[in-house]
């Protein structure tokens, strides 16, 4: 059977999804009400979503989906075609199976985000500081950690501290 019968699971839950009523039309049935209905999930998590939560449901994960790609292919720096290539993979995967409604797919993609959001917020001019010149030669160099300007501790502090105590506190035996 071409797709292990998808087609015919897909085309039940959108049936059962337009013979609904008014209100089911609007945000769908609930979540996880395929299981008082059909005998398998729908593998697919658009379809999935459209029943369980209407236009509202599949608009959302449109939405998610469309944004984070939209991210990634603004990456200037960095992973971009691994980056976009792992937002495709999983829209494909999502077209085959329902990896959000896994906490491992929701783990994966998270991850996917992460990853995208850092490249696009590090890989970027944008991320030099206000008035920094820039020489236009591009680099793999990642921002640095620098400890907060202030005052250094004394010597006598920093052996005080070493041995446990309080700097300017000790008591005679």
């Amino acid at each position: 059977m071409l797709l292990s019968g998808r087609g015919i699971i897909w085309s039940s839950y959108i049936y059962a999804y337009h013979t609904g009523g008014a209100l089911e039309h609007l945000v769908g049935y609930g979540a996880n009400a395929w299981q008082e209905v059909f005998p398998h999930y729908a593998h697919n998590t658009l379809v999935s979503a459209l029943y369980e939560y209407g236009p509202p449901g599949v608009m959302a994960m449109i939405l998610l989906w469309t944004t984070m790609l939209v991210v990634a292919l603004r990456v200037r720096r960095g992973p971009k075609s691994q980056l976009v290539g792992a937002h495709l993979g999983f829209l494909i995967l999502n077209m085959a199976t329902m990896p959000h409604w896994l906490i491992e797919g929701d783990i994966l993609y998270g991850v996917i985000c992460g990853y995208t959001c850092y490249w696009r917020l590090t890989g970027s001019a944008a991320t030099a500081p206000a008035g920094a010149k820039t020489t236009g030669v591009k680099t793999n160099r990642r921002p640095q950690f620098q400890a907060p300007a202030g005052p250094r501790p004394t010597p006598a502090a920093e052996k005080a501290s070493s041995r446990g105590e309080v700097a300017g506190s000790r008591t005679r035996p």
